[in-house]
Protein backbone atom coordinates (compact mmCIF):
# COMPACT_ATOMS: atom_id res chain seq x y z
CA UNK A 1 0.00 0.00 0.00
CA UNK A 2 1.42 3.38 -1.01
CA UNK A 3 0.81 6.26 1.39
CA UNK A 4 1.41 9.82 0.18
CA UNK A 5 2.02 12.40 2.91
CA UNK A 6 0.54 15.68 1.69
CA UNK A 7 1.32 18.06 4.53
CA UNK A 8 2.76 18.17 8.03
CA UNK A 9 2.10 21.01 10.45
CA UNK A 10 2.46 21.83 14.11
CA UNK A 11 -0.72 22.40 16.14
CA UNK A 12 -0.36 24.71 19.14
CA UNK A 13 -2.62 25.40 22.14
CA UNK A 14 -5.31 27.92 21.20
CA UNK A 15 -4.71 29.93 24.38
CA UNK A 16 -1.71 30.69 26.53
CA UNK A 17 -0.75 27.80 28.83
CA UNK A 18 1.63 27.46 31.80
CA UNK A 19 5.34 27.31 31.03
CA UNK A 20 6.76 24.84 33.50
CA UNK A 21 8.74 21.65 33.86
CA UNK A 22 7.04 18.53 35.19
CA UNK A 23 9.08 16.21 37.39
CA UNK A 24 8.81 12.50 36.64
CA UNK A 25 8.89 9.89 39.39
CA UNK A 26 11.27 6.94 39.41
CA UNK A 27 8.39 4.71 38.35
CA UNK A 28 7.74 6.99 35.36
CA UNK A 29 11.39 6.79 34.39
CA UNK A 30 11.21 3.00 34.31
CA UNK A 31 8.98 3.20 31.22
CA UNK A 32 10.52 2.94 27.77
CA UNK A 33 11.45 6.12 25.90
CA UNK A 34 9.08 5.54 23.04
CA UNK A 35 5.63 6.28 21.74
CA UNK A 36 2.62 3.99 22.02
CA UNK A 37 1.36 3.92 18.42
CA UNK A 38 -2.25 3.03 17.68
CA UNK A 39 -4.51 3.23 14.65
CA UNK A 40 -8.26 3.80 14.38
CA UNK A 41 -10.25 2.95 11.26
CA UNK A 42 -13.38 4.92 10.37
CA UNK A 43 -15.86 4.28 7.57
CA UNK A 44 -17.33 7.31 5.75
CA UNK A 45 -20.65 8.57 7.08
CA UNK A 46 -21.62 10.84 4.19
CA UNK A 47 -20.71 14.07 5.97
CA UNK A 48 -19.20 16.80 3.78
CA UNK A 49 -16.52 17.56 6.40
CA UNK A 50 -15.71 13.93 7.28
CA UNK A 51 -12.35 14.07 9.11
CA UNK A 52 -11.60 17.45 7.59
CA UNK A 53 -8.06 18.34 8.75
CA UNK A 54 -9.01 21.96 9.45
CA UNK A 55 -11.77 20.82 11.84
CA UNK A 56 -9.48 18.31 13.56
CA UNK A 57 -6.64 20.78 14.00
CA UNK A 58 -8.95 23.40 15.47
CA UNK A 59 -10.37 20.86 17.93
CA UNK A 60 -6.88 19.65 18.84
CA UNK A 61 -5.77 23.23 19.43
CA UNK A 62 -8.62 23.67 21.93
CA UNK A 63 -7.86 20.36 23.68
CA UNK A 64 -4.20 21.32 24.13
CA UNK A 65 -5.20 24.15 26.47
CA UNK A 66 -6.26 21.95 29.43
CA UNK A 67 -3.88 19.15 28.35
CA UNK A 68 -0.94 21.47 27.74
CA UNK A 69 1.83 18.96 28.67
CA UNK A 70 0.98 17.09 25.44
CA UNK A 71 2.22 20.14 23.51
CA UNK A 72 5.53 20.08 25.38
CA UNK A 73 8.80 18.27 24.81
CA UNK A 74 10.90 15.69 26.56
CA UNK A 75 13.80 17.39 28.31
CA UNK A 76 16.18 16.97 31.22
CA UNK A 77 17.13 18.93 34.30
CA UNK A 78 20.61 20.11 35.30
CA UNK A 79 21.40 16.61 36.57
CA UNK A 80 20.29 14.91 33.35
CA UNK A 81 17.06 13.56 34.83
CA UNK A 82 14.26 13.19 32.27
CA UNK A 83 11.34 15.61 32.66
CA UNK A 84 8.53 17.11 30.59
CA UNK A 85 9.16 20.64 29.40
CA UNK A 86 5.77 22.37 28.97
CA UNK A 87 6.97 24.86 26.36
CA UNK A 88 3.90 25.02 24.06
CA UNK A 89 5.87 23.85 21.01
CA UNK A 90 2.90 21.87 19.72
CA UNK A 91 1.81 18.48 18.40
CA UNK A 92 2.91 17.13 15.02
CA UNK A 93 -0.08 16.70 12.68
CA UNK A 94 0.28 14.94 9.32
CA UNK A 95 -2.21 14.63 6.45
CA UNK A 96 -1.90 11.74 3.99
CA UNK A 97 -3.83 9.87 1.34
CA UNK A 98 -3.76 6.54 -0.46
CA UNK A 99 -5.39 5.31 -3.63
CA UNK A 100 -5.98 1.96 -1.96
CA UNK A 101 -9.38 0.76 -0.82
CA UNK A 102 -9.95 0.36 2.90
CA UNK A 103 -11.78 -2.96 2.55
CA UNK A 104 -9.35 -4.50 0.06
CA UNK A 105 -6.05 -3.42 1.58
CA UNK A 106 -6.59 -3.22 5.32
CA UNK A 107 -8.30 -6.59 5.78
CA UNK A 108 -8.63 -7.53 9.44
CA UNK A 109 -6.30 -4.67 10.42
CA UNK A 110 -4.16 -6.90 12.57
CA UNK A 111 -1.12 -5.37 14.32
CA UNK A 112 1.92 -5.62 12.09
CA UNK A 113 4.96 -3.69 10.93
CA UNK A 114 2.99 -3.02 7.74
CA UNK A 115 0.31 -1.30 9.80
CA UNK A 116 2.89 0.75 11.68
CA UNK A 117 4.91 1.66 8.59
CA UNK A 118 1.87 2.52 6.48
CA UNK A 119 0.02 4.80 8.85
CA UNK A 120 2.69 6.14 11.23
CA UNK A 121 6.18 5.74 9.80
CA UNK A 122 6.24 8.87 7.64
CA UNK A 123 5.08 10.92 10.62
CA UNK A 124 7.92 9.50 12.70
CA UNK A 125 10.40 10.27 9.91
CA UNK A 126 9.20 13.86 9.72
CA UNK A 127 9.65 14.08 13.48
CA UNK A 128 13.26 12.97 13.10
CA UNK A 129 13.87 15.70 10.53
CA UNK A 130 12.23 18.52 12.47
CA UNK A 131 13.33 17.53 15.96
CA UNK A 132 14.12 14.07 17.24
CA UNK A 133 10.67 12.47 17.33
CA UNK A 134 11.11 10.91 20.76
CA UNK A 135 11.07 14.42 22.19
CA UNK A 136 7.53 14.94 20.90
CA UNK A 137 4.83 14.15 23.45
CA UNK A 138 2.36 13.15 20.73
CA UNK A 139 1.82 13.03 17.00
CA UNK A 140 -1.23 12.43 14.80
CA UNK A 141 -1.61 11.28 11.21
CA UNK A 142 -4.85 11.28 9.22
CA UNK A 143 -4.81 9.03 6.13
CA UNK A 144 -7.74 9.14 3.71
CA UNK A 145 -8.57 6.13 1.52
CA UNK A 146 -9.90 6.40 -2.01
CA UNK A 147 -13.20 4.90 -0.80
CA UNK A 148 -13.64 7.78 1.65
CA UNK A 149 -12.61 5.91 4.78
CA UNK A 150 -10.02 7.25 7.20
CA UNK A 151 -7.24 5.83 9.35
CA UNK A 152 -6.32 7.95 12.35
CA UNK A 153 -2.81 7.14 13.55
CA UNK A 154 -1.87 8.34 17.03
CA UNK A 155 1.41 8.22 18.91
CA UNK A 156 1.43 9.13 22.62
CA UNK A 157 4.72 9.08 24.50
CA UNK A 158 5.06 6.51 27.28
CA UNK A 159 6.40 9.04 29.79
CA UNK A 160 3.35 11.26 29.34
CA UNK A 161 0.40 8.96 29.94
CA UNK A 162 -0.56 5.30 30.12
CA UNK A 163 -4.06 5.24 31.54
CA UNK A 164 -6.68 7.42 33.19
CA UNK A 165 -6.36 8.61 36.77
CA UNK A 166 -9.25 6.39 37.87
CA UNK A 167 -7.59 3.34 36.31
CA UNK A 168 -4.33 4.20 38.04
CA UNK A 169 -5.99 4.75 41.42
CA UNK A 170 -7.81 1.42 41.17
CA UNK A 171 -4.64 -0.48 40.23
CA UNK A 172 -2.67 1.14 43.03
CA UNK A 173 -5.44 0.37 45.54
CA UNK A 174 -5.47 -3.32 44.58
CA UNK A 175 -1.68 -3.50 44.73
CA UNK A 176 -1.56 -1.91 48.18
CA UNK A 177 -3.93 -4.57 49.47
CA UNK A 178 -1.45 -7.25 48.43
CA UNK A 179 1.79 -5.61 49.59
CA UNK A 180 2.77 -3.94 52.82
CA UNK A 181 4.54 -0.62 53.29
CA UNK A 182 7.95 -2.21 53.80
CA UNK A 183 7.77 -4.08 50.49
CA UNK A 184 6.74 -1.02 48.48
CA UNK A 185 9.36 1.22 50.04
CA UNK A 186 12.06 -1.34 49.34
CA UNK A 187 11.19 -1.26 45.64
CA UNK A 188 11.36 2.54 45.55
CA UNK A 189 14.63 2.54 47.52
CA UNK A 190 16.07 0.09 45.00
CA UNK A 191 15.25 2.42 42.10
CA UNK A 192 16.79 5.38 43.91
CA UNK A 193 19.93 3.36 44.50
CA UNK A 194 20.36 2.51 40.83
CA UNK A 195 21.41 6.05 39.98
CA UNK A 196 21.14 6.21 36.20
CA UNK A 197 17.76 4.64 35.50
CA UNK A 198 18.36 4.70 31.75
CA UNK A 199 20.63 1.69 32.27
CA UNK A 200 17.70 -0.45 33.36
CA UNK A 201 15.15 0.91 30.87
CA UNK A 202 17.11 0.17 27.72
CA UNK A 203 15.45 -2.56 25.68
CA UNK A 204 17.31 -5.17 23.63
CA UNK A 205 17.45 -4.47 19.91
CA UNK A 206 16.27 -7.98 19.10
CA UNK A 207 14.74 -10.87 21.00
CA UNK A 208 13.66 -14.33 19.93
CA UNK A 209 11.28 -16.81 21.56
CA UNK A 210 10.48 -14.44 24.45
CA UNK A 211 8.01 -14.94 27.23
CA UNK A 212 4.46 -13.87 26.45
CA UNK A 213 3.56 -10.31 27.39
CA UNK A 214 -0.23 -10.03 27.53
CA UNK A 215 -1.72 -6.61 28.20
CA UNK A 216 -5.39 -6.14 29.04
CA UNK A 217 -7.02 -3.12 27.45
CA UNK A 218 -10.56 -4.35 28.04
CA UNK A 219 -11.50 -1.32 30.13
CA UNK A 220 -10.00 1.26 27.82
CA UNK A 221 -12.79 3.15 25.96
CA UNK A 222 -11.15 3.03 22.53
CA UNK A 223 -14.44 2.78 20.70
CA UNK A 224 -15.65 5.97 22.35
CA UNK A 225 -13.25 7.87 20.06
CA UNK A 226 -16.13 9.54 18.23
CA UNK A 227 -15.18 12.96 16.82
CA UNK A 228 -18.66 13.62 15.52
CA UNK A 229 -18.52 11.22 12.56
CA UNK A 230 -19.21 7.97 14.38
CA UNK A 231 -17.20 5.41 16.30
CA UNK A 232 -14.17 3.63 14.83
CA UNK A 233 -14.95 0.26 13.29
CA UNK A 234 -11.56 -1.14 14.33
CA UNK A 235 -8.79 -0.05 16.70
CA UNK A 236 -5.38 -1.69 16.90
CA UNK A 237 -2.07 -1.08 18.62
CA UNK A 238 0.63 -1.01 15.97
CA UNK A 239 3.75 -1.86 17.95
CA UNK A 240 4.16 -5.61 17.38
CA UNK A 241 6.94 -7.56 19.02
CA UNK A 242 7.20 -11.31 19.23
CA UNK A 243 5.28 -12.54 22.25
CA UNK A 244 3.29 -9.34 22.75
CA UNK A 245 -0.51 -9.45 22.86
CA UNK A 246 -3.35 -7.08 23.69
CA UNK A 247 -6.73 -8.20 24.99
CA UNK A 248 -9.35 -5.86 23.53
CA UNK A 249 -13.09 -5.52 23.89
CA UNK A 250 -15.04 -5.89 20.65
CA UNK A 251 -16.79 -2.79 19.28
CA UNK A 252 -20.11 -4.65 19.51
CA UNK A 253 -19.94 -4.34 23.33
CA UNK A 254 -21.45 -7.82 23.68
CA UNK A 255 -18.73 -9.07 26.02
CA UNK A 256 -16.65 -10.78 23.33
CA UNK A 257 -12.91 -10.19 23.21
CA UNK A 258 -10.15 -9.89 20.63
CA UNK A 259 -6.60 -11.15 21.18
CA UNK A 260 -4.21 -9.77 18.55
CA UNK A 261 -0.82 -11.40 19.16
CA UNK A 262 2.55 -11.39 17.43
CA UNK A 263 4.23 -14.81 17.17
CA UNK A 264 6.35 -16.74 14.73
CA UNK A 265 4.11 -18.49 12.20
CA UNK A 266 5.18 -21.97 13.31
CA UNK A 267 4.29 -21.10 16.94
CA UNK A 268 0.72 -20.02 16.23
CA UNK A 269 -0.79 -23.51 16.05
CA UNK A 270 0.72 -24.49 19.40
CA UNK A 271 -0.45 -21.24 20.99
CA UNK A 272 -3.98 -21.75 19.68
CA UNK A 273 -4.09 -25.31 21.00
CA UNK A 274 -2.84 -24.32 24.45
CA UNK A 275 -5.13 -21.29 24.55
CA UNK A 276 -8.26 -23.38 24.03
CA UNK A 277 -7.05 -26.01 26.50
CA UNK A 278 -7.55 -23.51 29.35
CA UNK A 279 -10.74 -24.17 31.25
Amino acid sequence: MKIITKETTMVYPMQDTPSERLWLSNLDLMQGRTHLPSAYLYKPNGSSNFFEPKVLKEALSKVLVPFYPVAGRLGSDDNGRIEINCNKEGVLFAEAETYSSMDNEVGDFMPSHVLRNSFLKSTIQVGYLLFHYLFYRAFIKVTKFECGGVCLGVGLHHTLADESLMETVERVHKAIKKMDDKYLRSAIDFLEGVGDLTKVTQSPKTSQCPNLKIISWTRMPFYDADFGWGQPTIMRASNPWEGKAHVLSCPSSDGSLLLPICLQTHHMAAFQRLFYDFS
